[in-house]
């Protein structure tokens, strides 16, 4: 099941949108993550093309027109698609969906054990710089048969570095704060 934690009707463009404003504004039980709305954008539209009937009419309602382009990696970005399958299912996926994945989204198909996350947590510390290290425990995986995982990491020095202390003055609003280390 797919479950999307707040009301819409569908992205209607590859701009920010309030579908990428929900997400960001998520609540992470203070453990300093952001959801990226890019990556579950791909996410859907990956498993998208693995579904028909009443689900793929219901995810293509909610990606709307959002097509999926393709990213160049650099020394300082990295975006990067797989579809973990469980070894025992290797010959149950099809094809067809498989070169999909590869053509459409650049995705790497890789075989597990689903014993351990270290496949997955290596792969994605490889895809972020080694920015994301054990973003999974052995439970987490062990009952799935397959996993579609993005991983997106900018790893670059900001232009302006913001001050330990925050000023912001307009005419109807007034902010005086401290801003901790950042």
């Amino acid at each position: 099941d797919v479950i999307i934690p707040f009301s819409v009707n569908s992205i209607q463009s590859n701009n920010i949108d309030d579908f990428d404003l929900s997400f960001l504004q998520m609540e992470n039980d203070e453990k300093n993550i952001i959801y990226s709305p890019l990556s579950i954008k791909y996410a859907l539209l990956m498993l998208n093309d693995a579904t028909t009937g009443d689900t793929n009419k219901e995810i293509s309602t909610l990606v709307g027109n959002y097509s999926p382009k393709t990213y160049v990696n650099s020394a300082n970005m990295s975006f990067a698609n797989a579809m973990f399958v469980r070894d025992s299912y290797k010959n149950n996926i099809k094809e067809d969906y498989l070169t999909t994945l590869q053509t459409k989204y650049t995705a790497e198909i890789i075989y597990d054990k689903f014993e351990k996350a270290d496949a997955m947590n290596n792969w994605i510390s490889d895809k972020t710089f080694k920015l994301l290290d054990n973003m999974l425990s052995d439970s987490d995986v062990t009952n799935l048969d397959f996993a579609l995982v993005n991983a997106l990491a900018i790893d670059m020095e900001w232009t302006y570095k913001l001050s330990s202390s925050l000023s912001v003055s307009f005419a109807h609003e007034n902010y005086d704060n401290y801003v901790g280390d950042v």
